[in-house]
C-alpha cells in the first residue's frame, strides 16, 4: 500500500490540474464573451461614425496602430474615460481580450 501512495498522489494531482485549466478556459471564455458584449453595446457607434460606417475598420484596417496587448489596453481605458462608459478594470480588460482574440491575436507576453 505504501508504495502505491505516490501514483494516487500524482493522479490526483493530474485530475485537479484538469479540472482548474478547464475552468481557466470557461474564465476566459466567459471573459471574452462579456468584452464583446460590452464592445457592442457602448463602442460599435462611434467607431462607424469615425470610419465610414464600418464600426470594425478601425480593427482591420492595414494601418492598424496598436502592435501589442498592453497599447490596446491602453487605448481601450482611453475610450473608457472619453466616452464614459464608467467599466471597471475587468470590464476594459474583458474588452481587451475581446478584440485581442478576434481581430489581434497578439503573441503572449
Amino acid at each position: 500500500m505504501l508504495k502505491r501512495t505516490p501514483w494516487l498522489a500524482m493522479a490526483i494531482a493530474v485530475v485537479l490540474l484538469a479540472v482548474m485549466g478547464r475552468q481557466s478556459v470557461q474564465a476566459d471564455e466567459s471573459a471574452i464573451a462579456m468584452g464583446k458584449a460590452l464592445h457592442e453595446g457602448s463602442c460599435l457607434s462611434c467607431h462607424a461614425a469615425r470610419f465610414g460606417g464600418d464600426p470594425y475598420k478601425i480593427y482591420t484596417r492595414e494601418d492598424r496602430r496598436k502592435k501589442d496587448k498592453e497599447s490596446l489596453l491602453q487605448m481601450v481605458a482611453f475610450c473608457n474615460q472619453q466616452v464614459g462608459t464608467g467599466w471597471f478594470d475587468d470590464e476594459v480588460e474583458a474588452v481587451t481580450d475581446y478584440l485581442d482574440a478576434t481581430y489581434y491575436r497578439f503573441k503572449p507576453e
